[in-house]
């Protein structure tokens, strides 16, 4: 029954949802939303302009939110008679039980909360939300928010001799909002970043306490510093990738090169691509340390099937693998078509073509090159796509340009580090 209701019910709600909010919706992801908000901060930081940024954590958001606010939202937007009675009974008189072992609780009733693990809950919770979303736009503060669920950051950008007030009201307004709501910040979780090193560093209060600075920070499963320097969130990447690996060869007892390789693509060479489009890096260093646990797997399974004297290109293609540092150029590409053919939610100027009458119709706009434009996405994949041999525009869809780029050379297009 929710399956059948759900395409109608976001396709009327589709208008009423923020732009800022990048979860449980088509064409939004994790990767967007980090892409945006890590490029806005690295062209202000090439303005030399400050960034600060608040990281909120709401409690339990999905299950304090109140039913009769929700329904009484749902009654505003519109939704029909029939829609409403159906949230009303899905919403109302629910219960639950806790079970522990094989004993059970007695029955006790849920009288606020969406339904987790249902199809709705999460799309009723972030119609729930963009009611903030809305208050922050409304606001006419100078600052930008970005949302996936129920996570929140606020970001300010401003010079350095400026003070952080406009921030500081921003916070107020979250916090009186979520009282006004239902739901409840919890000050301690809840972090400042702050960006650049000309920064003030100004004290920005909640429940009249000082909001914590910290200078990392995990945002949406990557790792964000404050001087925008990606080398932990790698680290990071690479040590989780490795452990995985190793359980894997311990663990799976067999000399079949294409057994072993099936479970590394599947467990282990998910975690090392995950929004790589992000933090691409292209430091040598960065890059084999990136190509790592790869490149250790190789050489094992080539042992292990007799193989001990073959370079790790060799073994990349006996065992049918592409380098990872090909596959996240090649992820980049893709990304860029998703953007420029409106199939993801980055924003407008992330990438940018300039017509002309040369062969190939015009080219990328390579952003300004200084020390934090260089890291942008739209730096590093312009400067690929003007040297490929082709043009997106002769591609249908991502599925196709990715079969394609599983052929390319990418040596005779830029300076490949791996080896």
């Amino acid at each position: 029954m929710e399956r059948v209701l759900l395409k109608p019910y976001v396709s009327h709600i589709h208008s009423f949802l923020s732009p800022q909010q990048y979860g449980f919706r088509k064409h939004h992801s994790t990767t967007d939303q980090l892409i945006n908000f890590t490029n806005d901060i690295l062209r202000s930081l090439s303005d030399n302009k400050c960034v600060t940024v608040l990281y909120f954590d709401v409690s339990q958001a999905f299950d304090r939110t109140p039913p009769e606010i929700l329904l009484n939202l749902l009654s505003k937007i519109g939704i029909s008679d029939y829609f409403f009675s159906f949230f009303k009974n899905f919403l109302n008189n629910r219960t639950f039980q806790v079970k522990v072992m094989d004993k059970l609780s007695t029955i006790k009733e849920s009288n606020c909360g969406v339904p987790q693990g249902s199809v709705f809950g999460p799309q009723l919770f972030i119609t729930y939300f963009a009611m903030l979303s809305h208050t922050l736009t409304n606001s006419g503060l100078p600052i930008q928010h970005y949302l996936y669920a129920d996570d929140l950051k606020i970001s300010y950008v401003h010079d350095p001799d400026d003070d952080c007030q406009p921030l500081q009201n921003a916070v107020n307004i979250v916090h009186q909002w979520a009282q006004d709501n239902g739901l409840s910040l919890a000050p301690h979780k809840t972090k400042v970043v702050y960006f650049g090193s000309n920064n003030p560093k100004y004290p920005i209060y909640l429940s009249n306490g000082i909001i914590e600075e910290t200078d990392q920070i995990r945002d949406l499963g990557v790792t964000i510093s404050s001087d925008m320097d990606f080398t932990p969130q790698i680290e990071n990447v690479v040590s989780r990738a490795n452990r995985k690996m190793f359980s894997i060869l311990r663990f799976l007892v067999t000399k079949n090169p294409t057994v072993l390789t099936k479970a590394f693509t599947v467990f282990v060479r998910p975690l090392l691509e995950y929004a790589t489009s992000v933090y691409n890096p292209k430091l040598k260093r960065l890059v084999n340390l990136f190509e790592k646990p790869q490149r250790t797997f190789s050489k094992i399974v080539a042992k292990r099937s007799k193989h001990v004297s073959l370079s790790y290109l060799e073994r990349c293609k006996l065992l049918h693998l592409n380098t990872l540092e090909h596959r996240r150029t090649a992820c980049d590409i893709v990304y860029a078509f998703k953007a420029l053919n409106n199939l993801c939610a980055a924003t407008p100027e992330l990438i940018r073509f300039q017509s002309s009458k040369s062969r190939k119709g015009g080219h990328f706009v390579v952003p300004k090159h200084s020390k934090f434009s260089k890291l942008t996405f739209a730096n590093r994949v312009s400067s690929v796509l003007n040297k490929c041999p082709f043009s997106l525009d002769s591609f249908k869809n991502p599925t196709d340009l990715s079969k394609n780029l599983n052929t390319i050379d990418f040596s005779k297009i830029i300076p490949v580090v791996v080896t």
